[in-house]
C-alpha cells in the first residue's frame, strides 16, 4: 500500500489483531482492485518512537521478508496493514517475527 487513504481505510474498516509487539489491521479488497497477480497487499508503519532511523529501517526490512517468504500461504484478498508497537525493540530478527505473525495469520486465514 502506498497511499494514505488506503492506511486510513485499513485502520476506519478492518479487522484489527493485537500481538505483544504489532498491531494487524486486515481488510478485503474489492472486486475492482483484486485484478493484481499478488493476492494482498501489504504496509507497515514504525513510529519514531521505535528507535533511530537504523533500527526503524531494520524492522521494516524483517517485515518485507517475513512477507515474502509467506504471500504463498495467504489465498484471500486483503490488504494488510502492520503497526509496529513502541516497544519491539526487543525483536530484531526474522526468527522472532516468525514466530510472534505466523500464528496470527493462521488465526487470520482460518477464522476468515
Amino acid at each position: 500500500m502506498r497511499k494514505k487513504a488506503d492506511y486510513q481505510a485499513c485502520y476506519a474498516h478492518g479487522s484489527k489483531y493485537y500481538t505483544k509487539h504489532f498491531i494487524v489491521f486486515t481488510l478485503p479488497r474489492n472486486g475492482a482492485q483484486t485484478s493484481s497477480p499478488f493476492p494482498c497487499r501489504t504496509g507497515m508503519s514504525v513510529s519514531k518512537k521505535v528507535g533511530n532511523a537504523v533500527h526503524r529501517n531494520r524492522l521494516k526490512r524483517i517485515l518485507r521478508e517475513f512477507f515474502r517468504l509467506h504471500v504463498s500461504s495467504i489465498s484471500q484478498s486483503l490488504d494488510i496493514c502492520v503497526i509496529v508497537k513502541q516497544f519491539a525493540g526487543e525483536m530484531p530478527n526474522l526468527r522472532l517475527t516468525e514466530a510472534e505473525l505466523c500464528p496470527l495469520f493462521e488465526r487470520i486465514f482460518h477464522t476468515s
